[in-house]
């Protein structure tokens, strides 16, 4: 499975890297730990090994060789308080001198591997001479010694226990001594077991760390997000500010802040170009409108020049709908959309557009059912726009012999009000592009629909202008439902907000 996250594969990567480098070093201080382990126990068993041998040695040199004296010159009762380790000395015809009461019977000669047969020999350099007169003279031969054969250790098993088996032989004697590594293999275990449980927990403490740093590190990252998801429209003018950043994010930072800068130069640009745009149009259309109005009074009654002059002036009409539209949305852009509000009855304004609906659509069924006291504080000027384009969308885009379903009613501290309307068929409605400005349900944007597709647009700013929210509800290719939703307030002695 791919991890998505940076933050889990930094900690992630931080943990295998420095997790392979513990389990590395678990590993070899447990090996150094059984190595000093075994050592230390094969020193012990070989200081323990060449006492008995010394002590025999001297006495083979202090009496006759006679094998039933031998075993006098040894008391078993100082040998085994003495010795920790089961011992047994023999000698080379094969004779056993001693053996402990706790060497096992399995552990016969046949069984261990024999030492070699012969004893090594090396020479030693002679001593200087004591005169200085006689040196040079006659050379001196070296001095040959006799030198035991190095200790030798072997592991054997026997019955699911690992014994440790020395052998070291001098003289023609060899004394074998063993070890039950029993306790040694637990006290290796519990080192084992700690070294494993300090790995887990170190491991823990840097997966914790890592993910910790990371989120550190990744802070920067966290702002620029944070901005980002706040900038708005209105909002254009935040920038983002981080303290004690790396210079790869201070960098990113600086340029994030300057692309900010240079769309609010370009946004502001445009906001000015609609206003200004708009502003400036309302002179010459009204200039217009004024002259065709003159030129329809002057003209002969049915004649063409007053068909034509009637269609200029609906178009006329249409533009001035346009820019008046275009300059609410602009003053809603940069927050300079002034609102009066007084006390409104939303029931009141549903009915009144309701009672207009079998005039303009006579075959659409209407079913309207409002609570009759809801009320909210609104521009009277404003709003009832927000309630016509609503209500005149439901009837450009029904069926014939569609529904339009409406419902006011109190919401816990809101005023909220419904509308579905059936859909005509083949309708392609695309719910996210919904409020966008200039987009209409009709792609081919057929004359024959009025609109210019910037009622819904300035609907939903008029509504969040007053504090409330229009979205979509539901959207089928039967029908759709728009919801508005709006503060309440409550009339005097009749219904207090909860």
């Amino acid at each position: 499975m791919m991890i998505k996250s940076f933050k889990a594969k930094m900690a992630f990567f931080s943990l295998c890297t420095s997790g392979l480098v513990f389990v590395a070093f678990a590993f070899v201080l447990v090996r150094v730990n059984e190595q000093a382990m075994d050592e230390r126990l094969d020193r012990q068993m070989l200081k323990c090994a060449e006492g008995p041998l010394r002590r025999l040695m001297a006495a083979q040199q202090s009496f006759p060789p006679a094998p039933e004296r031998r075993r006098d010159l040894i008391p078993p009762e100082e040998w085994e308080t003495r010795n920790i380790f089961p011992v047994r000395l023999m000698g080379r015809e094969g004779r056993v001198f001693y053996c402990s009461a706790t060497w096992p019977a399995w552990m016969t000669p046949e069984v261990l591997r024999p030492l070699p047969p012969t004893e090594r020999h090396e020479f030693e350099p002679p001593p200087p001479p004591q005169d200085p007169r006689h040196r040079g003279e006659e050379p001196v031969p070296m001095m040959r010694r006799m030198v035991p054969p190095l200790p030798e250790f072997t592991y054997y098993r026997k019955d699911d226990k690992m014994w440790r088996v020395l052998q070291l032989r001098f003289q023609g004697v060899t004394a074998t001594m063993i070890a039950d590594l029993s306790e040694l293999q637990q006290e290796a275990g519990t080192f084992r077991l700690k070294v494993l449980l300090l790995l887990l927990g170190g491991l823990s403490l840097l997966g914790a760390g890592g993910w910790l740093l990371a989120g550190v590190a990744l802070r920067p990252v966290r702002e620029v997000t944070r901005v980002a998801k706040q900038m708005t429209s209105s909002a254009l003018h935040e920038r983002i500010h981080v303290q004690q950043a790396s210079d790869e994010f201070m960098e990113l930072v600086r340029v994030m802040n300057q692309m900010l800068e240079r769309l609010e130069k370009s946004f502001l640009q445009a906001k000015r170009f609609s206003a200004d745009a708009a502003h400036e149009l309302k002179t010459p259309l009204a200039i217009l409108q004024g002259q065709l109005d003159h030129a329809l009074r002057h003209a002969q009654p049915d004649s063409a020049e007053q068909h034509l002059y009637v269609s200029l002036l609906d178009e006329v009409q249409r533009l001035k709908a346009i820019i008046h539209k275009l300059l609410l949305l602009a003053q809603s852009d940069s927050g300079k959309l002034m609102l009066t509000k007084t006390k409104i009855s939303l029931p009141a304004c549903v009915k009144a557009l309701c009672e207009d609906v079998p005039l303009l659509a006579p075959e659409v069924t209407l079913d309207c059912v409002c609570e009759d006291d809801v009320f909210i504080e609104a521009d009277a000027g404003l709003f009832p726009q927000v309630l016509q384009n609503l209500f005149s969308n439901a009837i450009k885009y029904n069926r014939e012999k569609g529904l339009i379903r409406c419902r006011v009613y109190k919401e816990g501290r809101q005023a909220v009000l419904t509308l579905l309307n059936t859909l005509a068929p083949g309708s392609h409605i695309e719910a996210e592009h919904l409020f966008e400005r200039f987009y209409r349900g009709d792609p081919s944007h057929n004359r024959q629909q009025e609109g210019c597709g910037l009622g819904l647009s300035l609907a939903r700013e008029i509504a969040r202008a007053h504090q409330g929210e229009l979205m979509v509800e539901t959207l089928t290719e039967e029908a759709i439902s728009f919801r508005l939703v709006l503060p309440r307030v409550a009339e005097p002695g009749l219904d207090p907000v909860q």
